[in-house]
Parts: C-alpha cells; structure tokens; sequence
C-alpha cells in the first residue's frame, strides 16, 4: 500500500483538503445570479439595473419618498394597519382550529350521524373538510389583506398629502 505524502512540491507540508480555501477576487463586483448570463442578457435585465427607477417615470424624489416613519400618526396608521392584519389572522386560526380539530377529532362522533358523498361527516371533516377549509381560508385571507393593503396605501396617501 503506497502512502500519500504529505509534502507538497515547494517542501512544506500540504494543507489538509478540507482546509483548502477557493480564491476569492475581492476587486470583481458581486453578481446577483450564481450563474454568469451572457452581456447582452445583463443590460437587458431589470433585475440588474442600476438606474434608479425614479428616472423612467419622470417623478420626483419628493414623490417617491414615502411619509415620515416616525410621525405619531403615521405610527397610528401602521399600528391600526398591523391589529387589523393580526385579528383577521387570529379569526382564521380559529376558524381553521375550529373545522380542524373540533369537526375532525372532537366532536367526530356527533358529525358521523351524518353522511356526505356517501361517508361520515366527522371523517370527510378529518381527511378532507380541513385541509379544504384551510385553502379557502387562504384565499380569504388573500383577498381581505389585498383590501386591507390598499386601504392602508389610500390612508398613507392622504396622510401624505395633508403634511404638504
């Protein structure tokens, strides 16, 4: 059995290979992407762009700043905007606790005296009602916070327009 030296070429002992370092060029700029895309896909790309977007639009930099965070009302605001966003969440749980646990597990015995599509409402309620009721209330969660977003964008507007 032939031994592996441990004595590189120069004469001093070679690093263990687990403790070999890749070389790094710290004056090459950081790409965004793993991979190298060809020239002409970086100028083309959005993602790479260096622009501020602000330019393409024609707006102001006045227009594009948002309100100042640390306004008391604008405080209020985000407050308001983050308990509505927490008791719509809280609700759902619940309801979704509810259908899960209680239709599936707890009260399964009661729900069997009933049939659905041929089988017993706490079993259907067990394999099938909660997962369904979790994606509808996704989707209800979905549309309520696209309300509530833009609800929250029309009242930051306002605020905004009424510090000017």
């Amino acid at each position: 059995m032939m031994m592996r030296s441990s004595m590189n070429q120069t004469g001093s002992p070679a690093p263990p290979a687990c403790r070999a370092s890749p070389q790094i060029d710290l004056d090459r700029p950081i790409s965004r992407f793993p991979f190298r895309m060809n020239r002409r896909a970086e100028e083309e790309s959005p993602i790479m762009t260096t622009s501020d977007p602000r330019e393409d639009t024609g707006s102001s930099p006045d227009d594009a700043a948002g309100p100042d965070l640390s306004s008391p009302r604008v405080q209020a605001l985000l407050d308001r905007y983050w308990h509505r966003n927490l008791r719509w969440m809280g609700v759902l749980l619940c309801v979704w606790l509810v259908v899960g646990l209680g239709c599936g597990i707890l009260f399964a015995d009661v729900l069997n005296q009933f049939r659905l599509f041929g089988y017993p409402l706490g079993f259907w309620f067990a394999q099938q009602g909660s997962i369904m009721t979790f994606v509808v209330l996704i989707l209800i969660y979905c549309l309520v916070m696209n309300r509530l977003d833009a609800q929250h964008h029309r009242d930051l507007q306002r605020l905004k327009k009424e510090s000017r």
